[in-house]
């Protein structure tokens, strides 16, 4: 009786703490530029690109990081990390790294203006999202917003 007390708390610990385990999830799907201000070259305005939004949810953001990329059919990459936290309401730094012919990263701000639905979760099928980047390209004044309609992506980690 006491070898089964035992086990069932050494379970019923695992599935607490399975809980608190921070998982990364990663949306997929269409990313559409809807307005833009300040970008006097390489405007996106307007632009449809393939779009990527990866996040941790669950415990900690500690050692994990929110990623939102954009895939432009000419074949141009651009990627917006957050290193230990989660996107939200308020511009935050992120490193911005810009494919195409060479690697550029530098510092831009992102931020996400709405979200739905309003939590995300490991159980969480589709998300839809608008938010802004400050310093696209690296142009000072340029700012892109932009919507995400995504659906889980069941083959990442």
């Amino acid at each position: 009786m006491r070898r089964l007390a035992i086990a069932a708390l050494m379970v019923f610990g695992m599935i607490g703490l399975s809980h608190a385990r921070t998982t990364v999830v990663t949306f997929k799907g269409g990313l559409m530029v809807t307005s833009t201000s300040g970008c006097e070259e390489r405007n996106p305005d307007k632009r449809y690109f393939q779009g990527t939004y990866e996040l941790p949810i669950g415990g900690s953001p500690q050692g994990f990081e929110s990623t939102i990329s954009f895939l432009s059919p000419s074949g141009s990459a651009d990627a917006f990390t957050r290193p230990d936290d989660v996107l939200n309401a308020a511009y935050m730094p992120v490193k911005a790294t810009r494919v195409f012919t060479g690697v550029k990263t530098f510092t831009a701000y992102a931020r996400i203006g709405s979200q739905v639905p309003a939590a995300i979760t490991a159980d969480t099928q589709s998300l839809y999202l608008t938010g802004s980047i400050k310093n696209w390209g690296d142009m000072p004044d340029c700012v892109v917003n932009f919507a995400m309609a995504l659906v889980k992506d069941l083959r990442a980690r």
